[in-house]
């Protein structure tokens, strides 16, 4: 049988894993979809994948609309028999779906059917998982549907932040990419149904969804940190006017420290002592807009977050100031 014609789509870390062990195994990829660099910004885990296209001598299509006539058009002319999505955030349509002569492979770094839909990584964090998968799929026009073609699983570290998983992720998706290859090649493509009854679903998240609430238990408040860590925006509390990310965390382990919810209670091991609802945390690599914050920057006994009664308080004291200046100033003016 002659070598299958590959063209893969991605602009990812995991796409970037996946393309450079394609490549090391000889698989004849005749093409590349990927972002143009411009678009870097919109994707948290950008990877620029010109160069490494660029020295396998791989043929570059650049788009931000893969369902594009444009690029469907630029895509059948690499004549390709399967399309291998090693990281996409875009669906495909039935024109896109329809450009390859075999099928077009879609991948999910959960153990599909379940946790179908968006952030899978945060969420395999926030569910507690002690292991996951990564699943190759035949894509169909409905989002993580179609039958499953490999499944490899993987076991997840204790208190793993988003990096461990990814990378965890991205090694596993590799090698299933490079096992179904071999059963392309072999004609033993083995496909199993995914059943909508055993499915369960994760919704998107977004930058906002990193909001530290000091309220919740202390377990919490680390999962939702290591969950929102790189290369994810990261989670993030308000303080003295600004928005501060921390990147870093552990449970504490001392002295019983008690105090308000979001209080600094202490400096310790180059650390901020943090109160949570039942216990406190140790926050570390605090950032402003990008920019290293030193923990001289935080006042023991100070409080993280707004209260909202206090700033509606003195936000409507504004406004009766600003309403009697006006009026005044009408006064004046008759």
């Amino acid at each position: 049988m002659m070598r299958p014609r590959i063209v893969c789509v991605g602009a990812n870390l995991e796409s970037e894993v996946s393309l450079k062990c394609l490549i090391r195994n000889g698989v004849n990829i005749t093409g590349l979809v990927t972002l143009p660099t411009s678009f870097s910004e919109t994707v948290s885990d950008y990877r620029d994948l010109h160069g490494l296209a660029y020295e396998a001598g791989i043929p570059v299509i650049e788009t931000n609309d893969i369902n594009s006539h444009q690029t469907l058009d630029e895509l059948r002319n690499f004549n390709p028999d399967y399309l291998f999505v090693l990281g996409w955030s875009q669906i495909l349509k039935s024109q896109a779906l329809s450009v390859v002569s075999g099928f077009v492979v879609g991948s999910h770094p959960t153990p599909l059917p379940q946790r179908r839909g968006r952030a899978p990584i945060p969420w395999t964090i926030l569910d507690g998982a002690d292991s996951s998968a990564v699943t190759l799929f035949k894509m169909s026009s409905k989002v993580d549907d179609g039958p499953i073609l490999v499944q490899k699983r993987f076991d997840i570290p204790e208190r793993p932040k988003a990096m461990d998983v990814y990378q965890l992720a991205a090694k596993a998706l590799s090698n299933a990419f490079i096992d179904l290859h071999e059963q392309i090649v072999a004609g033993e493509v083995v496909e199993t149904t995914q059943y909508c009854e055993e499915a369960s679903y994760r919704g998107k998240r977004t930058p906002q969804d990193g909001f530290i609430d000091f309220c919740l238990p202390a377990k919490d408040v680390d999962c939702l940190i290591r969950a929102a860590s790189a290369p994810y925006p990261g989670a993030y509390f308000f303080y003295k006017g600004n928005k501060v990310v921390v990147w870093d965390c552990d449970i504490y382990d001392g002295p019983e420290r008690v105090g308000r919810s979001g209080q600094i209670l202490a400096k310790q091991d180059s650390a901020l002592v943090v109160r949570a609802a039942d216990n406190c945390l140790l926050l570390r690599s605090f950032e402003i807009e990008g920019k290293s914050l030193p923990l001289s920057y935080f006042d023991l006994g100070d409080v993280f977050n707004y209260r909202v009664e206090d700033e509606l308080h003195e936000l409507k004291q504004r406004v009766a100031k600003l309403e009697a200046m006006l009026a005044y100033r009408e006064g004046e003016t008759r």
